[in-house]
């Protein structure tokens, strides 16, 4: 039951690190100070190389700064549950602990790099440097993960399936996955083989989710969905009997129609 525990909250601390980070993303959108994206630079890229650049300084920080502090101070306090599933990360002595924290850092000045490039109008050189960091990142954590694998688990075989999947995969498993698809993604536009990408006209409670992205149907034109009112038999009837001349009943001479006066030969 103290597993599950701690495996619960592990799953809570990642959920709120990342919920703090999408927020920050959408008060920076809120306030426009989030570049649109452009060309090869779809924008939700934009989006995650925010988010990446957030998780990356604190995560370096966290390293960086123990060589000369403490990790007792209350803000690290999300590190303290995972150091007891990875235990290479509170291993200070060892070397790619401390050198994968360093890239940390430069892929944070790599992305805010590619987000000015962006801001400035030069989207296809932002989208080289996207390209070039997703990469770095993606890579970075494979290697991590492979000298893991490699070792024998040595630092995380201790753990149990629940914890090493709901506090180790998840969390590691997202700086492989997003990345690595994002310089796929860019890749394919800068090479050709996929249309540019185009910012949304269509406005939705999401700011950045087109909400007919997902759909094959194209949303229909305004002159399409209005609809011209409907008119009943027996009134159209009625007012075509109104505009139509009155029959002319036999036997008179003349008959009023309108203003003027029909004769009969």
């Amino acid at each position: 039951m103290d597993v599950l525990n701690e495996d619960v909250k592990g799953v809570l601390v990642f959920g709120l690190i990342m919920s703090v980070a999408a927020t920050y993303v959408y008060l920076l959108k809120r306030y426009q100070l989030i570049p649109k994206g452009a060309g090869a630079f779809p924008q939700w890229v934009v989006y995650w190389l925010v988010i990446t650049s957030i998780v990356c300084l604190y995560d370096a920080s966290y390293v960086l700064l123990r060589l000369f502090g403490s990790a007792e101070h209350p803000v690290w306090a999300p590190y303290k549950m995972y150091v007891k599933v990875d235990k290479l990360y509170e291993n200070l002595e060892d070397d790619f602990v401390v050198c994968q924290s360093y890239m940390n850092l430069v892929e944070v000045a790599l992305n805010i790099f590619a987000l000015g490039l962006l801001r400035s109008g030069d989207s296809k050189a932002a989208s080289v440097i996207a390209l070039m960091v997703n990469t770095m990142t993606g890579s970075k954590t494979v290697l991590y993960h492979l000298m893991e694998i490699q070792s024998g688990f040595k630092n995380t075989g201790h753990n149990s399936w629940a914890t090493f999947a709901g506090q180790y995969l998840l969390p590691n498993g997202v700086w492989v996955v997003v990345p690595l698809y994002a310089a796929w993604v860019i890749g394919k536009i800068l090479a050709g083989r996929a249309p540019a990408w185009k910012p949304s006209t269509n406005k939705s409670s999401i700011p950045w989710i087109d909400r007919h992205a997902f759909t094959s149907k194209s949303p229909k034109s305004p002159a399409s969905t209005s609809k011209s009112p409907k008119v009943s038999p027996k009134k159209s009837t009625a007012a075509s009997r109104a505009k139509s001349p009155a029959a002319v009943p036999r036997g008179r001479s003349a008959i009023a129609v309108g203003k003027g006066t029909l004769k009969l030969a």
